[in-house]
């Protein structure tokens, strides 16, 4: 007689799902212009102001979800390659839900499905709504990588499990690529989004990760309030 929770979430999700139980406190209000959000989306040093635009509807994705309706994914790539921060941008939308990603491989995918249902159906894989596959190269075609993005709900076994598990489907799927060449089936389901590499030295690029963690870390709630506001 009791409900059914497949999750617990310290940050919010729009719409309020039933299958959520929520721990976060109040909702503040949005801030005037969105400025929390826009402040998170100046740490990056985007290709054009079209993917300006783009990195901040990355941001918003994983909080939309409706079950059974597919949402497209993300190939994050870089015109001046190494050290643009494609997988810091990926960590960081992961960071912004307190969510740890699940980082995975296209021979993990392909060769070792079982581990990898096991890893999204864990305790701690159910809080997840990233995953990524990181440092793509070359030709990059994968029918599996099709299928996990318009698959309603993953299912299979449990870690430590008995019988049949389920939870629902709602990864964001981000690709960081290097000038690869991603085949038609995936890319037709996915938004580009271009990075270029900042000014800054060795030393500083490290602190400026640091900085635009803290930054998340400390308006979190803000910035999610802005995006529910802009949604």
């Amino acid at each position: 007689t009791t409900h059914r929770y497949e999750s617990i979430s310290d940050t919010p999700d729009y719409p309020r799902r039933e299958d959520v139980y929520y721990t976060h406190g109040k909702i503040p209000p949005a801030c005037p212009d969105h400025s929390r959000l826009e402040q998170l989306v100046d740490h990056f040093c985007p290709a054009s102001p079209y993917d300006r635009i783009l990195i901040k509807a990355l941001f918003c994705q994983p909080l939309w979800y409706i079950r059974g309706i597919p949402r497209p994914g993300w190939i994050i790539d870089a015109k001046d390659a190494q050290g643009c921060g494609k997988t810091t941008l990926a960590e960081l939308v992961a960071r912004l839900y307190n969510s740890t990603p699940i980082v995975t491989s296209k021979q993990e995918m392909e060769h070792r499905r079982d581990v990898l249902t096991k890893r999204c159906l864990s305790t701690a894989g159910r809080k997840s709504r990233i995953m990524i596959l990181d440092n793509v190269t070359g030709e990059f075609k994968s029918d599996d990588l099709s299928d996990w993005m318009t698959q309603q709900d993953v299912t299979g076994m449990a870690p430590y499990g008995h019988g049949e598990e389920c939870r629902p489907n709602n990864f964001v799927f981000i690709i960081t690529s290097n000038t690869a060449t991603v085949h038609p089936d995936i890319a037709d389901r996915c938004f580009y989004l271009f990075l270029a590499k900042p000014e800054m030295s060795d030393g500083s690029r490290g602190y400026w990760k640091w900085n635009s963690i803290r930054f998340i870390d400390k308006f979190r709630l803000e910035i999610i309030a802005d995006i529910i506001h802009m949604i």
